[in-house]
């Protein structure tokens, strides 16, 4: 995926990924240096279900895509997060690492 992302003319990528390994994900891109803004998601609840907030976070990725700056970033939860700053809980939502209590 790495290398998609790399020879693709397109500055802004989207990725819909698996939410419990969402963080590992974007760690790996960003290890990489690659001079493109890269905005990961996913879904807590599965896509299928009634109540899944997918498309939320869906729309959330495309409207963040439209100001952050080229790097690597988790929107969940109504939130975006730099990927040096993101922790996935097993409480259901991402949150910032220096809010961790």
């Amino acid at each position: 995926m790495v290398e998609k992302i790399q020879t693709s003319k397109a500055s802004k990528i989207f990725i819909f990924h698996g939410t419990f390994t969402m963080k590992e994900a974007a760690e790996h891109k960003a290890d990489r240096k690659i001079n493109k803004m890269i905005v990961l998601t996913g879904s807590f609840i599965l896509g299928s279900s009634r109540n899944t907030d997918a498309p939320f976070n869906l729309g959330y990725v495309i409207d963040a895509l439209q100001f952050l700056k080229p790097d690597v970033y988790v929107a969940m939860n109504n939130r975006i997060f730099h990927w040096s700053n993101a922790t996935n809980l097993k409480t259901n939502k991402f949150e910032r690492k220096d809010e961790k209590q």
